[in-house]
């Protein structure tokens, strides 16, 4: 063997080494900001990854809900995007990660030009919360004018979501890559799933970009085939008028077309009405850790486990905002809140 050969094949076992310790340290670290324990690293990967609906969505009638494609990534993938975390314009350049761009593309020439691009875990909404690109997009939006019962911090507060969900829009691969990559959820849904590189479940899902209202999307959780509670999805928005009938038409919806086509017996399916439709935008198993919206997994889990009947007449609890919230208290991002109590 020649000299030369056996140099190389050091250095590429030492750049193997390296690569693998250092990717061992961002998966210790990543796991180690939220404290999690070796059963919650399993706990979470279940609840993230076990009950993902995306692939089962693609065989939903299409009249029934937002269609979502879905591709799985490989280790190495996985690893490119995580090592790329804050370098959007490095994980576009390297070849790791050419092939899913390849599809990403391709979706969103099948599907219009636009989409809605996320894991399919979850998505790059807390890119939103700090983000020199949502600026532009919040002096953009156009809201409906406001109402004799709101106040202009309520109104600030529907653009910054409003400007929020338009950030998520995707017509390319490199915008795909500007949320995922910025995206702290996403890096530490990849982290904990490339604990168990074995049985990797990371993937992209993609679905069509749907222009619906921000009052128009609800949450209805269920419990062992049953519809427990419906919920406006954005649950410190205020909409003057929004009524509990609206939870009413979403969560029989739910309970007549989709519960009997989800493989879950408990979970929370997201609903959306669009273009005088009803749609299932997504699901997910029965996780404390996801949203209870205007309900609360500690004062509310008898009601959301369907334990407690409704004393309103109602078929199922339903819960909208009756008046502004305390924006002075109320849980945001600091320049979300100086926005909201102070103007732009």
């Amino acid at each position: 063997m020649q000299l030369d050969d056996v140099r190389n094949k050091r250095n590429i076992f030492f750049f193997f080494r390296v690569f693998g310790a250092y990717m061992a340290f961002l998966l210790d670290d990543w796991i180690s900001q939220e404290k999690l324990s070796p059963d919650d690293v399993i706990r979470k990967r279940a609840e993230y990854f076990d009950s993902n609906l995306d692939r089962c969505l693609e065989s939903f009638p299409p009249e029934l809900c937002v269609p979502a494609l879905s591709r799985r990534l490989s280790v190495a993938e996985a690893q490119s995007l995580l090592l790329h975390f804050g370098d959007a314009r490095g994980a576009l350049q390297t070849r790791t990660l050419s092939e899913c761009g390849q599809w990403v593309e391709q979706c969103l020439q099948q599907l219009g030009g636009r989409a809605f691009v996320k894991l399919v875990s979850r998505s790059a909404k807390d890119v939103a919360w700090s983000s020199r690109a949502l600026w532009p997009l919040y002096r953009s939006v156009k809201i409906m004018q406001k109402s004799g019962d709101e106040t202009d911090s309520s109104m600030r507060l529907k653009r910054l979501y409003e400007a929020q969900k338009m950030l998520q829009c995707c017509a390319s691969w490199k915008e795909a890559l500007d949320l995922i990559c910025e995206s702290s959820r996403c890096a530490f849904d990849l982290a904990l799933d490339l604990r168990v590189p074995g049985d990797l479940r990371s993937g992209i899902a993609i679905r069509p970009w749907t222009e619906a209202a921000l009052e128009d999307e609800f949450r209805v959780y269920f419990r062992n085939g049953r519809v427990t509670c419906v919920s406006q999805y954005f649950s410190q928005l205020y909409f003057p008028n929004l009524t509990k009938q609206k939870c009413v038409e979403a969560g029989r919806f739910a309970s007549e077309k989709i519960l009997p086509l989800l493989p879950l017996q408990s979970g929370a399916a997201d609903v959306i009405f669009v273009q005088g439709k009803w749609k299932l935008l997504e699901a997910g198993q029965w996780a404390t850790s996801t949203s209870a919206c205007l309900f609360s997994w500690e004062t509310d889990l008898a009601i959301l486990n369907g334990d407690v009947a409704p004393q309103d007449g109602l078929p199922f609890h339903c819960r909208v905002a009756e008046k502004e919230p305390d924006y002075q208290t109320m849980t945001l991002p600091a320049n979300w809140k100086r926005v909201v109590l102070e103007g732009d």
